[in-house]
């Protein structure tokens, strides 16, 4: 049936779908996870939006992630509310699956090679408020609640060196005294 009331014909829509269609396949090989040989994230129907609506596994999100050789992922802890950056860090499958679960930020140790459960002896955990990875896959953005130092030289962000002026500078003292 025709709808008399439509400004354009069906045929219209038709073409505009289409060509959006190939626009869309030209754009995954441009995609830097299809040059790497990984599926592109249209491939497998994967919503990358986590709002609640599309409350998506802790599986299915950790299975699309793209991992290094060491089955490792960057991850970057930034205070949730201020945006400071406090400190760069590894994760591996078991570690996102316990944070997501858990609430509490977990790493992954690679000089121990073991679980790193961010202040579990300092007292110094982290929260996590919500995690975000880039449009590779590759890289996370862990938004934490911080409590205390970041760094295990008892700053509050490991960030603590500048380079101004030719200089290195150090930017923050320790929060709090070493034993």
């Amino acid at each position: 049936m025709v709808n008399r009331d439509s400004p354009l014909p069906p045929r219209v829509f038709r073409l505009f779908f289409a060509v959006l269609f190939v626009a869309a396949m030209i754009s995954v090989r441009g995609c830097p996870a299809w040059e790497r040989g990984l599926p592109h994230p249209m491939a497998r129907g994967i919503s990358w939006s986590m709002s609640p609506q599309q409350n998506r596994s802790h599986s299915e999100v950790i299975s699309s992630l793209a991992f290094n050789d060491a089955g490792l992922v960057p991850a970057v802890a930034q205070q949730h509310d201020t945006g400071e950056v406090l400190m760069l860090a590894w994760m591996n499958a078991e570690s996102i699956r316990e944070s997501l679960e858990s609430g509490r930020v977990c790493y992954w140790s690679r000089s121990r090679q073991s679980l790193w459960r961010k202040g579990e002896t300092s007292g110094h955990v982290q929260r996590l408020v919500e995690l975000r990875f880039d449009c590779d896959r590759d890289a996370l953005l862990l938004l934490v609640d911080q409590t205390g130092p970041a760094c295990h030289t008892n700053r509050r962000s490991c960030f603590y060196h500048a380079v101004r002026d030719d200089a290195v500078e150090v930017i923050s003292e320790p929060m709090v005294s070493r034993p």
